[in-house]
């Protein structure tokens, strides 16, 4: 569904995995699209109470 994130959740928690790891999750216009899409949909989601964002790479973002 998304190519710069993964998104899971447990219970009430979502998770958020930034995964553009060869560019140390620096933002572009498709990545913030991503993430604005990604959360409207949880949004949607009452039974979600909690966003993390984490990254799978240890730059967690290096900005823009």
């Amino acid at each position: 569904m998304y190519q710069n994130i993964s998104v899971s959740w447990v219970d009430s928690v979502a998770h958020v995995t930034f995964m553009r790891s060869e560019q140390r999750n620096a933002l572009n216009f498709v990545f913030v699209d991503e993430l604005k899409q990604c959360f409207r949909s949880l949004e949607s989601k009452e039974e979600i109470k909690a966003i993390i964002l984490k990254s799978q790479h240890p730059t967690f973002c290096s900005g823009m």
